[in-house]
């Protein structure tokens, strides 16, 4: 299985900061799209998930933080972490929600070193199947660089989407992730898939791991699905 790349969007009109950003990134082991719109942001965004954000301040068709606002706005991509790219650190103090609608921000002059390292900070706190290799919950342990998944002890033999699509879930725990959200973050738009195809690999998914399997991988209904440790919960409602 090869490794995870994380997916960066970033926008800016500028088309030397888009190179600029394209290089740094990319040199840093990034897959990078980069776009100089708003509109051109949605376009890809609705086309294909990315992992991270990056947004400046000042866009040709809007304000920077009025597309946060409309990112924020949609339950598929509200969750998605954002940088803002701003002209200088005083522009941030003018808005009152600055600390609700992004995540972290970078003043121009943008620091290749700065930036690389607040992203992937960014992405170790927000989306930590890019950060970690071993992750551990609730009896569930996932080693990422050997490729093996444990249950309370014992190993379970997972097909490559099915580790992908409980690395994805384990990466926040408890978090409800969408259908149509694992569709663009586990299958990556690669092929065909629907509703039903995240049924079918969660049901395989859960077969694989066991008798535990539908106490750990919860359905929640007209939403999607989610990690939780049911067996914690009922030991201290008993």
């Amino acid at each position: 299985m090869s490794t995870v790349v994380a997916r960066i969007l970033a926008a800016d009109s500028d088309a030397a900061v888009r190179d600029f950003l394209t290089l740094s990134l990319v040199g840093a082991g990034f897959e990078v799209e980069t776009v100089a719109s708003a509109g051109e942001a949605l376009h890809a965004i609705n086309k294909r998930l990315p992992e991270a954000i990056l947004i400046s301040s000042i866009l040709a068709d809007m304000p920077g933080l009025d597309l946060v606002r409309r990112i924020r706005e949609d339950q598929r991509t509200g969750f998605l972490p954002i940088i803002m790219l701003a002209l200088r650190d005083e522009e941030l103090d003018a808005y009152d929600s600055i600390s609700r609608d992004i995540d972290d921000y970078v003043t121009k002059p943008i620091s290749a070193r700065e930036l690389v390292t607040r992203l992937r900070s960014l992405l170790r706190r927000t989306a930590p199947q890019h950060g970690r290799d071993v992750v551990a919950f609730a009896g569930v342990v996932l080693d990422a660089s050997e490729i093996t998944v444990s249950v309370d002890g014992t190993e379970c033999c997972l097909r490559p989407i099915e580790f992908k699509l409980l690395r994805m879930l384990l990466s926040q725990p408890r978090r409800v992730f969408t259908r149509s959200q694992l569709i663009d973050l586990v299958w990556n738009n690669q092929q065909p898939v629907d509703a039903r195809s995240v049924d079918v690999a969660m049901r395989r998914l859960r077969q694989a791991i066991g008798p535990r399997g539908y106490d750990l991988l919860e359905t929640v209904r007209g939403v999607g699905y989610r990690v939780s440790d049911k067996q914690a919960q009922q030991t201290e409602q008993g």
